[in-house]
């Protein structure tokens, strides 16, 4: 063989580090990746192949091609994976088009490619991240029907891909990455369900999910966490603003500030997901959501009536937020795959209801101090640590 290559077949799943299972078997998964990692980082290829399917977050059925390259590609970050640019070569990815084209293979070419899990995850599980070698990404349509691609075929393009490598200097590392172990519950053309949309269906599904202790458990913390959340929101201008005299030009920058803690939770919840699961990390949110909420209610009631005495509690809330909600989003949901859209339908619906009745709440107990305010946070983060802990780490999911 002219060049250095290697293959590594990875299975993906959306569920990893968000479904908790046995532990022996959590360990035997974790190290099994962890020693693929070390090999393939010891190798150091200079360039990655990967080949991946989608879940109709980058392909529909209004334009689905059987193979399709990205001579640039952006992950969504589904399941809490890595969003962002992938590090794709442009001109290589233009360079085996055309040698793809010149062999009878009309692959279409995208210069806006959009992946999901199925690409990100590896990328994740070998690099931590989309910081990576230069990957070039090849989608399949494994979903699809008609177009999904024989084996046969597949199979000839892998060797013409593979001729094109052997022309490279470097190592390549080609990823194949499937799942094998399930087959996910998508929509197809082919097979429509005619009743789907009978109300008696709709209704007997949403009393199926509304059953579930685990989607109960899940909701509860949600609703409870985002109460928080809104509370802050219906009320901060007037106690900002009309109370602790905070500029009205600056009431943006104040806002601002403590919102930023949100989105860097969500950066804290991605590396605590992989290490805790997803109910401890849910859990570990809603202790700080009510060490934060209790903090700035007792600063309030004991008289302490300054911006900072406001801000600096709402940022570790929102911080906590960060953790506390996705994986209240995800645990509500996986438990049902054939009824996804209902379950995530309801769980927003009765999050709504919940930040509609405090909203309510907020403006009408003003009276003109902090205290309303930040003992309504206070509350939503203690009822949201009661939740996790009596609710969802008893009903942690299916495993």
């Amino acid at each position: 063989m002219p060049a250095d290559r290697a293959f590594l077949g990875l299975s993906h799943t959306p569920l990893l580090g968000l479904n908790p299972v046995a532990p022996e078997v959590e360990a035997d998964v974790r190290g099994a990746l962890a020693r693929v990692r070390d090999t393939v980082r010891r190798w150091a290829p200079e360039r990655v192949v990967l080949v991946g399917p989608d879940h109709y977050n980058g392909f529909f059925n209004d334009l689905m091609p059987p193979f399709c390259l990205g001579t640039a590609a952006t992950a969504v970050g589904d399941y809490g994976t890595p969003s962002g640019a992938l590090n794709v070569p442009a001109d290589d990815a233009e360079r085996l088009a055309d040698w793809l084209m010149d062999r009878d293979f009309d692959v279409a070419v995208s210069r806006r490619m959009t992946v999901d899990h199925g690409f990100a995850q590896a990328l994740d599980v070998l690099w931590g991240g989309l910081d990576t070698p230069p990957v070039i990404p090849l989608f399949v349509n494994a979903v699809a029907q008609p177009g999904i691609p024989r084996v046969r075929r597949c199979a000839r393009l892998g060797e013409a891909i593979g001729a094109w490598l052997d022309t490279l200097p470097g190592g390549t590392l080609a990823i194949g990455s499937g799942g094998l172990s399930h087959e996910p519950p998508v929509p197809t053309l082919a097979h429509p369900d005619p009743g789907a949309l009978e109300p008696g269906r709709l209704a007997a599904g949403y009393a199926a999910v509304l059953r579930s202790p685990v989607f109960v458990a899940y909701t509860f913390v949600g609703a409870a966490a985002y109460a928080g959340v809104f509370a802050f929101i219906s009320g901060s201008s007037f106690v900002l603003i009309r109370v602790l005299d905070v500029p009205t030009a600056w009431f943006g920058a104040c806002f601002a500030v403590v919102v930023s803690g949100f989105l860097i939770g969500t950066l804290v919840c991605r590396r605590l997901l992989p290490r805790l699961g997803l109910p401890r990390t849910l859990r570990a949110g809603t202790v700080l959501s009510a060490i934060a909420g209790v903090s700035g209610a007792v600063l309030a009631i004991a008289g302490v009536h300054h911006y900072a005495a406001l801000l600096v509690p709402m940022f570790g809330f929102l911080l906590a937020h960060g953790l506390v909600f996705p994986c209240a989003q995800a645990g509500a949901t996986a438990a049902f795959p054939g009824r996804a859209g209902a379950a995530a339908g309801l769980f927003g619906a009765l999050v709504m209801l919940v930040a509609a009745a405090v909203g309510s709440w907020i403006g009408a107990s003003h009276d003109g101090t902090p205290v309303p305010l930040t003992v309504t946070v206070a509350a939503a983060g203690l009822l949201a640590l009661l939740g996790a802990s009596r609710g969802v780490m008893r009903h942690p999911g299916v495993g």
